[in-house]
C-alpha cells in the first residue's frame, strides 16, 4: 500500500516537473519571440528615421 502511494507521488511530482518545464520553455520562447520582434521593430524605426533625416 505504501509503495504504491510513493510511486504515485513520484509520478505526480514528475508530471509536475515536466509541466513546469514545459511552461517555462513555452514562456521562454514566447518572450524571446516578443523580444526579437520588438528589437527588429525598433531597428526598423531607427533606420527609417535615419533615412528620413538623411
Amino acid at each position: 500500500m505504501l509503495s504504491t502511494r510513493i510511486r504515485l507521488l513520484k509520478e505526480v511530482v514528475g508530471l509536475r516537473q515536466t509541466w513546469i518545464l514545459g511552461m517555462v520553455s513555452a514562456f521562454g520562447s514566447w518572450a524571446l519571440d516578443i523580444w526579437v520582434s520588438t528589437s527588429v521593430g525598433y531597428m526598423g524605426e531607427f533606420r527609417s528615421e535615419r533615412i528620413e533625416t538623411l
